[in-house]
């Protein structure tokens, strides 16, 4: 009894040591619960609640938690994490560690998370928080989709009292325009866009035509944008 009382002392010491450090931006750690590698990384331990909700569907940005991740830290180091995911109820990072286990990162120590040609920008300015999908950056202009998660409620059959289809997350999308110091929200579409880039408009309606692109295909308004920053 005193020696699993004494292992159980040690395990919870030890938790402790990780999980609250007492200068987490000197700490570093060497596990491989999710990651691979040192990284600057503080952050707390959650029970995994992914399967708990009675609403359908998920409020993960990710379709799972599978996958490989580059990520780069604020003071520019770069690193590669696995099984993660972003909550967008809680606007946190997480790692699925195990089915009873959820790793939460510190998502200020870092500045962009890469998923194949995916890269998310951390943001934590006013109403933007968490990870924004970059369409488009360069020092002059930028191009973000920003996600949240909501509700889509089901149908009730007014007839029997029962429910057609149930309650279940959905994501909704919003695009950001940055230029000249300025952010404006925008619909993906030929009018918002040439809004945007007023000055060569003319130019860059005959660009988008005869390439055949789409002002509401996320990838040809990339390529829109970057035709408008060579002009």
């Amino acid at each position: 009894m005193k020696k699993l009382f004494f292992a159980l002392l040690l395990s919870f010491i030890f938790f402790n040591a990780f999980c609250q450090g007492s200068d987490t931006s000197k700490s570093t750690s060497n596990f491989n619960f999710g990651y691979q590698g040192n990284i600057m990384t503080s952050g707390l331990w959650i029970p995994n609640s992914t399967k708990n909700s009675t609403i359908k569907g998920t409020v993960y940005l990710f379709p799972n938690f599978t996958g490989q991740y580059n990520v780069l830290t604020k003071n520019g180091e770069s690193r590669q994490l696995f099984n993660l995911n972003f909550n967008l109820k809680t606007k946190t990072l997480e790692s699925l560690i195990s089915k009873d286990s959820v790793f939460q990162y510190d998502l200020g120590q870092f500045d962009y998370i890469i998923n194949s040609n995916n890269k998310y920008k951390v943001r934590n300015v006013g109403e933007f928080q968490g990870l924004s999908l970059e369409i488009y950056s360069s020092e002059k202009i930028q191009l973000y989709k920003e996600f949240a998660i909501a509700v889509e409620q089901g149908v009730l059959n007014p007839m029997t009292q029962t429910m057609i289809s149930e309650d279940k997350y959905v994501q909704v999308f919003s695009y950001y325009f940055y230029s000249n110091g300025k952010v404006v929200k925008i619909k993906l579409n030929k009018s918002d866009i040439l809004k945007q880039l007023a000055d060569k408009k003319d130019i860059i309606k005959k660009y988008a035509s005869e390439n055949d692109f789409s002002f509401s295909n996320e990838n040809d308004v990339a390529k829109i944008l970057k035709h408008y920053d060579a002009l």
